[in-house]
This record gives C-alpha cells, structure tokens and sequence, in this order.
C-alpha cells in the first residue's frame, strides 16, 4: 500500500483567460493512493481571486517515480471584491517525479467556470459597463516540493 505524500509550493502557476497571463502562488499537498492514483489539494491567489483546487490524477506507469498522469480537477473560485463564487471544472495532464524527497509537477490544464462570472469588478465612478470574465481558462505550471514515504505496517 502506498502512503506517499508531499507538500508542494506554487510559485510557477500561470492562467491564460480573458487575452493576458495571471500568475498565482500558493501551496498544496499531494497524496498517491496507489501505485496508479493520487489526489491533490492545492489553495492558490491571485489578484483578484483566492481558489481551492481537488483534482485525481491516473498515472500512466508507476508513481514511485517520474510519471505521465492525466485527470479531473475541480475548484471554488472567490474574488477579493463583492462578486459571486465560481467553479472551475477541468481536466490536467502533466508529469510529476515520485513524492519521496524532491519532486516537481509539469502541467498543463484547462477549465471552464460554473456560475456568475462577473468577477471583474468596475470602480464605481466609471461610467463604462463592467466585463464579464471569460468562462474557459488555460493553466501552465510548474509546482515543487518535497514528499515523504511511510510504509504502512
């Protein structure tokens, strides 16, 4: 039974939506169930949002070590300002080394946004209509961090 886990930085994470790059930072966790499955939380901000990631991943090949994964991630999208919450559904496929001591997570992914996307807020004392943000995004990343191996006894 695997009982890899890691804690991951992100600080290389940069979403592709409405025509300009936003980069975001924040930390997560990752989890290998099994030599094939593992999960992951992540948090991550960005102006002018604070987002909560879950995703799965299925690895083509052993996650002991550097693996080729593909699967769902789902999120909660809140903006700083008075706009409603939204939810990223997507699909990621990157490749990510073992979790035992340093590792890093290539990926890309892509989303589209459930719920009132009026997170672009305008200053009230503009005149122009605010713009409503674009539904699908593109993320690339390159996330690190450093994981441990337990043995379950």
């Amino acid at each position: 039974m695997n009982a890899q886990g890691g804690v991951r930085a992100i600080f290389w994470d940069y979403e592709f939506v409405d025509g300009s790059w936003l980069g975001a930072y924040g930390l997560g966790f990752d989890h290998d169930m099994n030599e094939r499955l593992s999960m992951g939380l992540q948090v991550k901000y960005a102006e002018p949002f604070l987002q909560a990631d879950y995703r799965s991943a299925f690895h083509l090949s052993d996650n002991d070590q550097g693996s080729f994964y593909l699967g769902p991630q789902v999120g909660l999208r809140s903006f700083m300002a008075d706009a409603p919450m939204v939810f990223p559904v997507g699909f990621r496929t990157g490749v990510r080394g073992g979790l035992r001591g340093f590792y890093a997570d290539l990926f890309a992914s892509v989303s589209y946004s459930l719920g009132d996307r009026t997170g672009y807020v305008r200053d009230p004392s503009l005149t122009i209509p605010a713009r409503e943000a674009s539904p699908l995004a593109f993320n690339l990343g390159l996330h690190m961090g450093i994981g441990w191996d337990r043995a379950d006894r």
